[in-house]
């Protein structure tokens, strides 16, 4: 257990407390030794002050006296008892405007002055005969007031830290002891092991706010062991389910994909029967035929052909999901290139822009499917523009490589962009532009099986552009 020093020590709390003890204490106390020595030092210039009335009182006959019978040395006596008195520094006469006789030192400043003028009464009239003037230094009051204000802070300042001191050691020992036991007990708390009632190392119980705390934080306590073992029991019936219902899922995909390569293998086969007698009726009873059964014949062979093409669409859809990436650098722009060249020879109009595409990592095959599905579609919705354009590139989305097809073909309306992505869903028509609808699902599934994504974004009659991400780890 910690003991009081490192409580002491590490407690944010405690040196808190402890400065604003001392800062509220010695505000305090600064407020209260201001006080007192202003009411001192007022205390010490109330005194220079009476010493003046008491000069005034005791001594002022006698210089009148003493000036009128113009006898200097009694005069430089009397003047020389007074300067002798506390705090009296300087004193002196003048006689018509000139120092008649003077005691102390005249350059003392910085403390009162009181000066009375000498009158004497001669036959019934007030002649004014000089003039008193004494100086009082207040510099012993001020060193007083010093040795004092020096004395009452510093027994403050030790007071107060002893109480601030004092202060720290109770509220540790009452305070903070406990709430760092109680911090270290939910530190090393953890969710897997049960909780272990906490308690205050006290003698006995008090019943105030720590130990309600303590009372609290168990109680909460075993509602989370509680609510926690409810949680683990229902994620693990949970964690059971999935796994169940995914391997069900695996299991369910598995045989669809089976069933639609079987069924797509299995009917190749019929189809090119068919096919191959009706190109054998048709060259060899052509003469022996009608025109409408030579029709007849010529639908029978395309529909079979559009039908073994939809097939080996579907195997081809199939073979996306069931096939394993085998990743490696791919040259996209090589890639794209050679697909541009391929297509180049039925759609000769078509002007195309290539750029500079970054290497991508990625399954080649896959990625040439891509590129093959993508770029043949631009050539294929342009090519009834005027000036047929396609513009193939990449840029940065944040932080990411997006390769893009543009085109100025047919374009589509954005409200059906979805249904682009889905198996046999067309937006044109057959007879508008041919095919079947399922190359842009293959491209789906190829890019998402890179963990990327695909985009589309048209207008009607004003072009359409793809574009693709392969994913962070592609």
């Amino acid at each position: 257990m910690p003991t009081e020093s490192s409580h002491l020590r590490r407690g944010p709390l405690a040196r808190r407390l402890i400065l604003w003890t001392i800062v509220f204490s010695g505000a305090l106390a600064l407020v209260i030794t201001v006080i007192q020595l202003s009411a001192e030092y007022r205390r010490d210039v109330g005194i220079v002050e009476e010493r003046f009335a008491l000069v005034e009182q005791g001594y002022l006959d006698t210089i009148i006296n003493t000036v009128w019978v113009a006898d200097r040395q009694h005069l430089e006596t009397v003047l020389d008892g007074i300067v002798r008195l506390p705090d009296f520094a300087y004193a002196r006469v003048l006689v018509d405007d000139e120092i008649f006789a003077a005691r102390g030192n005249p350059s003392a400043g910085g403390g009162i002055t009181r000066s009375w003028t000498l009158v004497r009464d001669y036959r019934g009239k007030q002649l004014t005969i000089g003039e008193l003037t004494i100086h009082a230094d207040l510099a012993a009051a001020r060193q007083r007031f010093i040795e004092r204000a020096v004395f009452i802070i510093a027994a403050n300042a030790v007071k107060t830290i002893l109480v601030a001191f004092f202060m720290l050691l109770l509220f540790d020992r009452l305070v903070a002891r406990h709430l760092a036991r109680i911090a270290d007990t939910l530190a090393q708390r953890s969710p897997t092991t049960p909780w272990i009632p906490l308690a205050l190392d006290r003698r006995k119980p008090r019943a105030d706010e720590l130990d309600r705390l303590v009372d609290t934080l168990n109680q909460l306590q075993s509602h989370l062991d509680s609510h926690n073992a409810e949680i683990r029991a229902v994620n693990a019936r949970l964690e059971q389910r999935v796994g169940e219902r995914t391997a069900e899922l695996e299991r369910i995909n598995k045989e669809l994909e089976s069933f639609a390569y079987s069924v797509s293998h299995d009917l190749q086969a019929p189809l090119r029967a068919i096919t191959g007698f009706s190109r054998i009726l048709l060259d060899d009873e052509r003469a022996h035929l009608s025109e409408q059964g030579q029709d007849m014949l010529d639908r029978v062979i395309r529909n079979t052909d559009r039908m073994s093409e939809l097939i080996e669409n579907i195997l081809a859809y199939s073979r996306a999901g069931r096939r394993p990436l085998e990743k490696s650098a791919v040259d996209l722009t090589g890639l794209a290139r050679d697909v541009v060249a391929g297509l180049q020879h039925d759609y000769p109009d078509t002007r195309v822009k290539l750029d500079e595409l970054p290497a991508a990592f990625g399954d080649p095959t896959m990625l040439e499917q891509i590129m093959q599905n993508l770029i043949g579609n631009a050539f294929k919705y342009s090519s009834k523009r005027t000036q047929p354009e396609i513009e193939i590139g990449a840029r940065l989305e944040n932080g990411r490589t997006v390769y893009f097809v543009r085109d100025n073909g047919a374009g589509f309306d954005m409200r059906y962009a979805e249904k682009l992505f889905g198996m046999f869903q067309r937006l044109h028509t057959e007879r508008e532009f041919p095919g079947t609808g399922v190359g842009l699902a293959i491209v789906k599934r190829l890019v998402e099986r890179h963990g990327g994504e695909i985009r589309a974004q048209a207008e009607p009659d004003k072009g359409a552009e793809f574009s693709f991400s392969l994913g962070s780890e592609a």
